[in-house]
């Protein structure tokens, strides 16, 4: 049986689209991440992204960054999808060895001699205010806060990212120590999921784990010195949790937008914000609705004043000269498909995200994976509406011409680029 020449086009695109916009492994969060459950002993993937600050426009990847601990050959990039990659994401494997309910109460990865460039350089990524981000499971790792203008059920929210450091006056002490404390909930045959991954970051100036206790000192960074040693240690802490579920795990999560330098939320400056957008919404859609009214309404007065045909209606009159053929017919083909496809994918991005992505927030690649793969899609309504409109201008400027009569390569091209634009 032979397979019509549709049917090969279409499993072609789809694996295109799979491709392109999903990704690869199920530790990144997409829109078709399957819940994931882990057995006692189970090793955990910890990956590693970038190191972004708010006063910088700047990224790092993690592994770039001067005082970390340099990969081993074990350690291998992630592979990404094309939404995490816009998304200015870098995912890599590291060494933190995790075992799914085996506690750690001390673990030292490295040692590392730092010289006077790397000092500086340090220095300078933490007087910035730069965060590291790490993740398991497709959750990242958080700082904690308590707030008592959340509900009463849960004052307990997490932001994504911890601080590589922090300052006093002028001095810059280093956070070398990454205490993680991962929050998991029963699942059916003795399995379980993640529902939590908390990092509480330290600066300790020796490689004894302080655990609980405060009774140490911090590693401050000496701008001066030629070499500094830093000891990189950590330690991990599985703890159960069953008020929180893996389909509501992120609720606790919110933007650190809204959150002040103290861990405070901000709520006027987010409602002002959403205001403003309403407002300027709302003001696009009254000029261009002015425009195209205007323009409306002159072409119809024109039509209505012709004397060449008194006995037709003017919205007859209308149609016959929004239809003539233009100047350059392929190009506004092109143009209009373009903008069907535009159309098609913002409507129906916003549907999807609807009805099927609850959470916004911590789903960014999932919803611009989403918006990837139909505007992909929608590169057929594009290429459809191109070719029809096509026949249109040319049919109504050649009466006696006929829809077989289009050149097949000036259609295959027209099709092609009507569909890529927006790519």
């Amino acid at each position: 049986m032979k397979i019509p020449w549709l049917t090969l086009l279409l499993l072609t695109w789809v694996h295109i689209v799979h491709a392109l916009t999903f990704p690869k492994l199920p530790s990144i969060p997409s829109l078709f991440h399957s819940k994931k459950t882990y057995t006692e002993g189970e090793r955990v993937d910890l990956i590693v992204n970038t190191v972004t600050s708010k006063k910088s426009n700047i990224p790092y990847s993690y592994y770039n960054i001067p005082f970390v601990c340099p990969p081993t050959e074990n350690v291998n990039p992630v592979y990404m999808s094309l939404a995490e990659i816009l998304h200015g994401d870098n995912f890599m494997q590291s060494d933190y060895v995790l075992n799914f309910k085996q506690d750690q109460p001390c673990l030292r990865i490295c040692d590392r001699i730092m010289k006077n460039r790397n000092i500086l350089k340090s220095i300078n990524l933490i007087k910035n205010d730069y965060i590291a981000d790490w993740l398991i499971d497709g959750l990242p790792g958080s700082t904690t806060f308590i707030s008592d203008s959340l509900s009463d059920e849960n004052k307990k929210y997490y932001v994504p990212g911890f601080p590589i450091g922090y300052t006093d006056g002028n001095d810059a002490f280093i956070n070398n120590h990454i205490m993680m404390v991962i929050r998991y909930n029963s699942e059916s045959d003795n399995t379980y999921s993640i529902v939590g991954f908390e990092i509480y970051p330290k600066s300790v100036d020796s490689f004894n784990c302080p655990g609980a206790s405060k009774k140490f000192n911090p590693v401050k960074l000496d701008p001066n010195a030629e070499t500094q040693l830093i000891h990189f240690t950590y330690s991990i802490y599985w703890r159960e949790d069953s008020s929180i579920t893996y389909s509501n795990r992120w609720n606790y999560y919110l933007d650190s937008s809204i959150i002040d330098s103290n861990g405070n939320l901000i709520t006027s400056t987010n409602k002002s914000i959403h205001w403003i957008s309403l407002i300027n919404s709302f003001v696009i859609i009254s000029l261009v609705s002015i425009v195209l009214g205007s323009i409306f309404l002159i072409t119809f007065k024109s039509s209505s004043s012709n004397t060449i045909q008194p006995s037709s209606s003017p919205f007859l009159n209308i149609a016959h000269t929004a239809f003539n053929k233009p100047v350059w017919p392929h190009f506004l083909a092109i143009l209009a498909g373009s903008g069907i496809q535009l159309i098609f994918t913002t409507l129906t991005t916003g549907l999807v995200s609807l009805l099927f992505i609850k959470n916004t927030f911590g789903h960014e690649t999932t919803t611009l994976s989403a918006a990837v793969a139909i505007l992909i899609i929608g590169g057929f309504f594009a290429g459809f509406s191109s070719i029809q409109l096509l026949k249109l201008f040319l049919i109504n400027s050649q009466p006696n011409s006929t829809v077989g009569q289009l050149s097949y390569k000036k259609t295959i091209i027209i099709s092609s680029l009507s569909g890529s634009p927006q790519l």
